[in-house]
């Protein structure tokens, strides 16, 4: 069964197969999750990965679409496997949108299962961004590759050992190689190879409390990029970062609320092979008990910091890859959150019609079908049913973002049929 969850409307050009980073002009998503069963301490995919939302370097500014599907258990995708009807109109251009970025939420088991993702995002003109790991124990994560090293009898005191130890970091590097030499057994091409893979992300929000100096995390960065980049040069390549600053421009850290992880925005998204830097931005959880004033003041200045490094140090596109509203911590979440989303689209908004590095932004997350969807409330989705007014300010920031580009033509033409707004 497949349920489209979350929509977006955007236009654009298909790109061409081999993305450069100045070509980034927009790029929006969100998370997913997979199994397979091959094992990474060996030469083959390893049991677990993550898979970032797609983005679109094409289009001026997008809004993430979220699918969730439970019939990737099958040893191969059944044939029986269709979109419904009630679907195809969200995800078929022809259908009535011009969908070009989608967020995918999949539970396969095995990784025929991408195979027939990756299929279908590009016979829908679709792009998607592959996260490689995630930072935490959701979907196993980095904890997984360590456990897999302890039974293999290495001694090891912290998850942190993830990005230190070298047995571990070979069962990294063995996954990555298995997932972007793999040929998809549907398309016939390799992921490397794959036009409808827009980028790879490093890891979902990476930390490495255990060592605040960021020696250790960059290092790793550094290794990991080129390794990538040894096997496939023909996609962008972007970390997972919150935008936590570290110690290349000591100043900046006043922003931080506080908070050293190891990581280091500068000197991370510097590294030779990532094409463009990533930030988060969740207020609500990192300023608890915080006032809605407070947190909006907090979310400006967090924001226009890292577009202005981004333009001026960095020189490299800037994606607000995560950010959103929790219901489960105030009391007026509908103004609230229409607030924060506001001042995120009006940030990216100035930054795009004035040139500069920020394009795009991924907001967490939409649900349709939410009777179908209860189990993935985490006090941070939207529901259209729910909140029609965020749905129209979502789908005006499409729409004036898309605009400073001139729109695409199957926009212009789907026009009359899309929310109203400038």
């Amino acid at each position: 069964m497949y349920r489209v969850v979350f929509l977006v409307y955007s236009g654009g050009s298909l790109p061409p197969p081999n993305p450069k980073s100045s070509d980034l002009l927009t790029a929006v998503g969100g998370r997913s999750s997979g199994r397979n069963v091959h094992d990474p301490r060996r030469p083959g995919p390893s049991r677990t990965f993550s898979v970032l939302a797609p983005g679109s370097r094409s289009t001026q500014e997008a809004i993430a679409a979220q699918v969730e599907s439970d019939a990737w258990g099958a040893p191969e995708p059944p044939s029986s496997a269709k979109v419904p009807a009630r679907d195809v109109a969200a995800v078929d251009p022809d259908g009535g949108l011009s969908i070009r970025i989608l967020f995918l939420w999949l539970h396969p088991d095995q990784v025929l299962g991408l195979d027939y993702v990756i299929s279908e995002a590009k016979k829908y003109g679709i792009y998607l961004v592959l996260s490689l790991v995630n930072n935490f124990e959701s979907f196993g994560g980095r904890m997984q590759y360590i456990q897999w090293a302890r039974d293999e009898g290495r001694h090891l005191s912290s998850d942190d050992d993830f990005y230190r130890d070298e047995v571990v970091k070979s069962y990294y590097k063995n996954h990555v190689r298995a997932i972007l030499t793999r040929v998809n057994t549907i398309t016939g091409v390799a992921y490397k190879d794959e036009a409808a893979i827009f980028a790879w992300e490093l890891v979902n929000e990476p930390r490495c409390e255990s060592d605040l100096s960021g020696r250790t995390l960059q290092a790793w960065i550094e290794d990991m990029a080129a390794h990538v980049k040894s096997i496939d040069s023909n996609h962008l390549l972007e970390v997972g970062l919150e935008g936590f600053y570290g110690e290349t421009i000591p100043e900046r850290k006043k922003i931080n609320l506080g908070y050293e992880l190891g990581t280091d925005f500068i000197s991370n998204s510097q590294v030779e092979g990532i094409d463009f830097a990533t930030i988060h931005a969740y207020p609500d959880m990192w300023m608890p008990g915080s006032t809605e004033q407070t947190q909006l003041a907090f979310l400006q200045s967090w924001i226009q910091s890292h577009v202005e490094d981004a333009d001026a140090v960095l020189r490299k596109p800037l994606l607000i890859s995560e950010f959103g509203k929790s219901s489960r911590l105030s009391n007026r979440t509908a103004d609230e959150k229409a607030a924060l989303y506001t001042t995120v689209y009006d940030a990216i908004y100035a930054s795009a019609r004035g040139g500069g590095a920020c394009r795009g932004g991924i907001f967490w997350h939409l649900l349709l079908g939410v009777q179908e969807m209860e189990g993935l409330r985490d006090g941070y989705e939207v529901i259209f049913s729910e909140s029609p007014s965020l749905g129209q300010i979502i789908a005006n920031q499409s729409h004036r973002i898309s605009n400073l580009n001139g729109g695409s033509e199957t926009e212009k033409k789907l026009r009359p049929a899309l929310p109203s707004g400038n």
